[in-house]
């Protein structure tokens, strides 16, 4: 609900820019609690989920997914897995954190020769909704972290947080060019719900 609703959207959006195919083994790089694997049926592909929080991990371990082969503990910058082990890699919510050079360098050697990526993450809005978006942003959600904190301190933690890191992040002018180092291409970007979050994709060679 703090996204208004639009992360599913933005959800079914990333996937549409991959060709997803049974049986393919697909790394969800901060899987979170599985929202992703949980929403969206994957055609039967073999999910691996990393995230760095373990309550999060719990949670998802909780739901039992049938798609979900497996969860671990790690960071996006290191990660634990071979060279060219993945057919896709997807990742909701991280670049913002990450040095985008690192994350894209992981990704891109766990992924396999015509393998394919895709990943959104939170962007300063622009266009006609900027002001509205702004607003909500950098006014709203900071309120809202007080008002919670009593109740919930991840939540407010978040709130306080994330307006700073959107207001800072570059990950979005950086990432084009680090898929193009690491010899990935041939995909694009789209803006979505205002600017407010950003999808690129794109094909190893």
């Amino acid at each position: 609900w703090m996204t208004l609703y639009q992360d599913r959207t933005w959800k079914r959006r990333m996937l549409q820019k991959l060709a997803l195919s049974e049986g393919a083994r697909v790394l969800d790089i901060g899987c979170g609690t599985c929202v992703l694997e949980e929403r969206y049926q994957l055609r039967a592909s073999q999910v691996v989920g990393i995230d760095i929080t373990g309550g999060m991990l719990r949670l998802a371990q909780q739901k039992g997914l049938r798609s979900v082969s497996l969860l671990g503990l790690a960071d996006a910058e290191h990660l634990p897995f071979r060279e060219e082990s993945f057919d896709l890699v997807v990742s909701c919510y991280v670049p913002k954190y990450c040095d985008t050079r690192r994350f894209v360098g992981e990704l891109a050697r766990v992924l396999k020769p015509g393998g394919s990526v895709a990943v959104y993450d939170f962007t300063r809005p622009h266009g006609l909704l900027a002001p509205f978006l702004n607003l909500y942003i950098y006014g709203f959600m900071p309120v809202l972290g007080r008002l919670v904190a009593p109740l919930d301190a991840s939540l407010a933690f978040t709130c306080g947080a994330l307006p700073g890191l959107i207001r800072s992040t570059t990950w979005d002018e950086e990432i084009g060019d680090a898929l193009e180092e690491n010899d990935i291409s041939g995909g694009g970007h789209e803006a979505m719900t205002g600017g407010v979050v950003t999808v690129f994709w794109a094909s190893k060679g």
